[in-house]
């Protein structure tokens, strides 16, 4: 009997369940008040943003000209009131055409018109400049232009203006980076009437970031916020009850607070009740209602709603499985900026789920993401360099792109730079690093890493030769969770290698290897059925574990399948 194999690299699978609450609002990047989507940051609590609609705001000094009606949007009616010199008119074009309101989208046209508004005194104008500044949006980014506009627009008048320049001065962004600076701007974004001022001023109390500590003032924060019309307040006052920070933990009006924020169009709100409802997270567990609110997640725009609908989509959990519609949501979550949307978009373009296989596409998913700072996909593209597949075999590239997740933590990138060390593929043969990385995958909780350390014991390879300390390691992965644990150590029993051979043992971890459609575990799991060991004799039950373990990626149980059956 052959032994079960490891891979050199596993990038598709299970795709898994993304954070939901977390006991902290979420923060979004700087971005001042816009309609249109951005990315959602790298941060680990990202800050809130303010939204491009809503009333005109115009500060001290503007000067005059033939304005339009408040609620007038007529492209032709703004041309002409910004042309007869009303700060105002101006303003409120630029943003047409940012949004592609009434006139086709054009950004370098609306940082035209935001610096005429601003120009004769418009603050709202100002505020906007400096956001297309900050994105380089119709024009060259220049994070320190975008700061002084932003600046400007906040003395203006513009408190939303204030909240951008904390915004930058917390990550640095044009400015160095200044906690207590940060605090103060949104201190007066706060005070002016802005609920993301309050919003993020709110997650430095909770955090302590350029303030003392103080969960209490956090919650009276949030619910400014709420007063001030950001419904996002209701979801930052949810996981503060939900975690019994600042008041007394109370799961009920956690709820109703995730409630009324999705209610009144936060998606995260929505996708936060999702994942309670998935997790059974101190409520019954009921995936038709968490694949309910991932939809209500996707439908306001939030990204990682999308992606957790594609999940349920993908697995039929609570909702019709429809690989199709896991598709498009992929698509809109990536869009949205949700990077493991974009991995896992390549992920069904590369295997051809629900999608006609396009390994190119795939590619530039991957480079798309990795590109941005996203180590998935850093690991996803290495592995296709070390396959050729999609792109040209280069395995320089696929150590490179190895390296780079490996570097930001992702195990499976580490695991993959470990096999290469392992193998001497494309590098000179190093067991004793690839040592490493498994032990320190391995003590890291990734289970993975302890099957595949398990195996560098069983064969001596930068380690002393110890079957019975490579046993352990199998068991260890297993018992985690990782089917090539359970498979290896199925193997392990079956030779007695380490442990006494046992073929029932054996059969019992084959058996979860195969359940967790792993190849060689249907395979190895078929032999037995094959020759009656551990099992009963069934020479039409091995020929279904070898067809298995063909769908499931194992070429020798497609062969022994077809031998089979003449």
């Amino acid at each position: 009997m052959r032994q079960a194999v490891r891979c050199v690299a596993v990038i598709g699978g299970a795709l898994m369940l993304l954070a939901g609450p977390t006991g902290g609002c979420k923060r979004s990047d700087p971005s001042g008040k816009r309609a249109f989507p951005v990315p959602v940051p790298t941060r680990k609590t990202p800050r809130a943003v303010r939204a491009l609609d809503g009333g005109v705001v115009s500060g001290g000094g503007e000067k005059s000209g033939t304005p339009c009606d408040q609620g007038d949007d007529d492209p032709e009616c703004l041309r002409g009131s910004c042309k007869a010199g009303n700060a105002t008119g101006c303003a409120r074009l630029g943003r047409a055409y940012a949004n592609g309101l009434g006139v086709h989208k054009d950004d370098a046209r609306a940082v035209s018109y935001y610096r005429k508004g601003c120009d004769r005194g418009s603050a709202e104008a100002c505020t906007n400049l400096g956001f297309m500044l900050d994105r380089g949006r119709g024009v060259t980014a220049d994070p320190s232009q975008a700061l002084l506009y932003s600046r400007l627009g906040c003395e203006r008048g513009d408190p939303h203006g204030c909240t951008n320049v904390g915004s930058m001065y917390e990550n640095g962004h044009g400015v160095a980076k200044d906690d207590a600076q940060a605090t103060a701007w949104y201190r007066r974004g706060c005070a002016g009437g802005d609920g993301a001022g309050c919003i993020n001023l709110g997650i430095d109390y909770e955090e302590g970031l350029g303030v003392p500590k103080d969960e209490a003032k956090a919650i009276s924060l949030y619910r400014d916020a709420v007063a001030l019309g950001d419904v996002r307040g209701h979801t930052c006052l949810g996981h503060m009850y939900q975690d019994g920070k600042g008041a007394a933990r109370d799961l009920d009006a956690a709820i109703a607070s995730y409630n009324a924020g999705c209610d009144g169009g936060d998606g995260r709100g929505c996708s936060d009740l999702g994942v309670l409802y998935e997790l059974g997270r101190d409520v019954v567990k009921d995936d038709g209602r968490a694949a309910y609110y991932y939809g209500k997640a996707c439908e306001a725009k939030f990204a990682k709603g999308c992606s957790n609908l594609a999940i349920a989509y993908e697995h039929g959990r609570g909702i019709a499985k429809d690989l199709g519609r896991a598709l498009a949501s992929r698509q809109q979550a990536c869009d949205g900026g949700d990077a493991t949307g974009c991995v896992d978009l390549g992920v069904m373009y590369e295997k051809g789920l629900g999608v006609r296989s396009d390994q190119t596409r795939a590619a530039a998913l991957y480079r798309g993401v990795c590109d941005r700072g996203d180590a998935r996909g850093c690991g996803a593209l290495g592995f296709l360099f070390e396959s050729g597949t999609g792109v040209a075999k280069d395995l320089a590239q696929a150590r490179i792109y190895y390296s780079k997740g490996c570097d930001s933590k992702d195990a499976l990138s580490c695991l993959n730079l470990g096999v290469m060390h392992e193998n001497g593929v494309g590098i000179p043969q190093d067991p004793a690093r690839a040592e490493a990385i498994y032990r320190s995958n391995c003590d890291a909780h990734e289970q993975r890493g302890c099957a595949y350390l398990g195996v560098l014991y069983q064969k001596g390879l930068g380690v002393p030769k110890n079957e019975m300390r490579a046993a352990r390691y199998f068991r260890r992965g297993c018992d985690a969770g990782d089917a090539r644990g359970c498979g290896d150590l199925g193997s392990a029993y079956e030779g007695g290698r380490g442990v006494p051979r046992d073929d029932a043992q054996a059969v019992s971890y084959f058996r979860k290897a195969c359940d967790a459609e792993l190849g060689t575990g249907c395979f190895n799991l078929g032999v037995m059925y094959l020759n009656g060991r551990g099992v009963a004799r069934s020479p039409d039950q091995a020929r279904e574990l070898f067809k298995r373990a063909c769908r499931d990626g194992d070429r020798t149980g497609c062969k022994t399948a077809s031998d089979l059956d003449r």
